[in-house]
């Protein structure tokens, strides 16, 4: 019997890989483990890495797969509350920092997240620890999209504006993801220039 409920569960786990875009096991994994150091108060043990990971893959998982995650642990509890304070901060946007247009990179990390980083538009270079301080994952980056005033033009990954380019494997991400990403900014007005 244990063999069976085994192999079932291995089955599940091949059809969530094979038709998911987050990993729904890490994922759940994850927020559990958030929890239960809530709940034991050992917050300490709690970091931005364990965090990201779980931001990471929330923005990368369908609406049924979130509903899913709903199912295994409090997602917005851990998320949005408990891990805020791991999270970088997000942007609030002024109209007037994006005067000259924003600019937009991304890049993989050797674990294959892809991270982006949106910057007001400058005429200075910028460094690749500038642009990791400022890293967000898909869905944050999402977010601050709907933040910007319309119209703003965004040039993506214009590596000569990178004063160390050669620090950072900059890419684009997932035809998937680069459909996700366009499609938000013609939502927000955006102009978003490859």
């Amino acid at each position: 019997m244990k063999k069976i409920v085994l192999f079932l569960m291995f089955q599940n786990i091949l059809i969530d890989f094979a038709f998911a875009d987050c990993n729904l096991n890490l994922t759940i994994a994850t927020g559990k483990y958030i929890e239960e150091l809530e709940k034991a108060k050992l917050t300490n043990y709690q970091n931005n890495s364990v965090c990201e990971v779980l931001d990471y893959e929330i923005g990368q998982c369908s609406k049924a797969q979130k509903v899913k995650l709903e199912k295994a642990f409090n997602v917005k509890e851990v998320h949005r509350n408990y891990c805020q304070p791991h999270l970088p901060e997000p942007a609030y946007l002024l109209k007037e920092n994006f005067m000259k247009g924003a600019q937009l990179y991304s890049w993989k990390e050797f674990q294959g997240f892809h991270w982006y980083a949106l910057l007001p538009g400058t005429n200075r270079p910028k460094t690749t620890k500038e642009l990791i301080s400022v890293k967000s994952s898909e869905w944050q980056l999402l977010e601050k999209f709907k933040q910007l005033p319309p119209a703003v033009e965004i040039g993506w990954n214009i590596l000569s504006t990178v004063e160390d380019k050669q620090n950072l494997e900059f890419s684009n991400p997932t035809k998937d993801a680069l459909k996700r990403v366009m499609k938000a900014g013609a939502e927000a007005k955006l102009k978003i220039s490859l």
